[in-house]
C-alpha cells in the first residue's frame, strides 16, 4: 500500500473544507496522527486553528481510528513539509496525494467574487454561445428534474443511479453538439474560477519531492489542465483522473475515454490504471 493524504470533496456545507486524512503504515502511521492534521488544505495553511464541524471530526475520528474535537491546531508550513520530507525518507518514497478539483482546490468565490464556477459550468456557460446549445443545456436540467426530482430526496442507490445517467446525458450532448477543444481550453482559461491560495505552490513542492499529486474528479481534465495551465501549474507536476474528452483530428468531441467519473463511482479510482503511478510499498 502506499502512504496516501486525501484530500476528499464534502460538499456545499463543508465548501471551505476539506478531509486531509493520513491513512499510513507503520512509523507513517504513528507519526500522521501525532501531527493531528485535518484540515483540507493543511499542507499550505498558515492559520493557528481551523474549525471542521462536527460531521468532519467524526468522519477523521473513524480514519484516524481515535476521537477527535472539531478544532485542530496545525502546525507551521515549514515545519509541516519538514515532517513530510522525513516521512518521504522513512517510507521509501511511498507517499501521494489524492484531491479532488471543484471547491477543494478552487474556491467557492470566483475572481470577480460572484459564485466560482464548477468544471460542468464552465463548459455549459462558456464552451459555445450558440442558441442551439443554449436550449440543449436548458433541456437537460427540465430532464433531469423530471426524471428524479430533487436530488437531496433521492436514496444513496438513487442517487447513484442519477450520477450514472446524468454524467451520460451531459456527455452526450457534448458530443451531439460538437464542442471543440479549442472552444472548451477558452473556457476554462476565462472562466470565474479561481485557486484556493497556495494550491499552486502546493503542487509544484509535492512534484519537487517526488510526491505524486493525483486530481481525481468527476469533472473533466482538460478543464482541469486549462485551469492549471492558467495559474501557472506545469502540466508534469500533476495526474488528473476524470472524464477524458477525446477530439478527432479536427479539434472536433467525438467522446470521452476512459469511462465516466461521477461523485458515486470516485472509488473505483484504485482499480484505473492512473493509480499504478502511485508508488507502491
Amino acid at each position: 500500500l502506499a502512504s496516501v493524504v486525501a484530500m476528499p470533496h464534502w460538499g456545499g456545507s463543508h465548501i471551505s473544507m476539506v478531509l486531509l486524512a493520513m491513512m499510513l503504515l507503520g512509523t507513517t502511521f504513528r507519526r500522521a496522527h501525532a501531527m493531528g492534521i485535518m484540515a483540507p488544505l493543511a499542507l499550505e495553511l498558515q492559520t493557528a486553528a481551523v474549525s471542521v464541524g462536527d460531521r468532519l471530526a467524526q468522519a477523521t475520528s473513524l480514519l484516524m481510528g481515535s476521537r477527535r474535537r472539531s478544532h485542530t491546531k496545525l502546525r507551521t508550513r515549514q515545519s509541516f513539509w519538514d515532517e513530510i520530507d522525513k516521512m518521504q525518507d522513512d517510507e521509501g518514497g511511498g507517499l501521494a496525494v489524492v484531491s479532488d478539483f471543484d471547491r477543494t482546490l478552487t474556491c467557492f468565490k470566483g475572481i470577480n467574487g460572484d459564485k466560482g464556477e464548477e468544471c460542468h459550468d464552465i463548459v455549459f456557460k462558456h464552451a459555445s454561445d450558440s442558441p442551439e446549445w443554449g436550449e440543449s443545456i436548458k433541456k437537460l436540467w427540465e430532464d433531469t428534474r423530471h426524471r428524479f426530482g430533487p436530488f437531496s430526496q433521492l436514496s444513496n442507490d438513487k442517487k447513484h443511479e442519477f450520477c450514472d445517467w446524468w454524467w451520460a446525458e451531459a456527455n452526450h450532448r457534448m458530443v451531439e453538439h460538437g464542442l471543440t477543444r479549442e472552444a472548451v481550453r477558452e473556457a476554462a482559461l476565462k472562466c470565474n474560477t479561481m485557486l484556493r491560495p497556495g494550491c499552486a505552490e502546493l503542487i509544484r513542492k509535492c512534484s519537487e519531492r517526488n510526491v505524486p499529486f493525483v486530481i481525481v474528479s468527476a469533472g473533466f481534465t482538460d478543464v482541469i489542465e486549462g485551469i492549471l495551465e492558467r495559474e501557472g501549474v506545469p502540466k508534469g507536476s500533476y495526474l488528473v483522473h476524470a472524464n477524458k474528452m477525446r477530439f478527432d483530428d479536427e479539434g472536433v468531441l467525438k467522446g470521452f475515454d476512459g469511462g465516466i467519473v461521477h461523485p458515486h463511482n470516485k472509488n473505483k479510482f484504485q482499480h484505473h490504471p492512473l493509480a499504478a503511478s502511485v508508488p507502491p510499498r
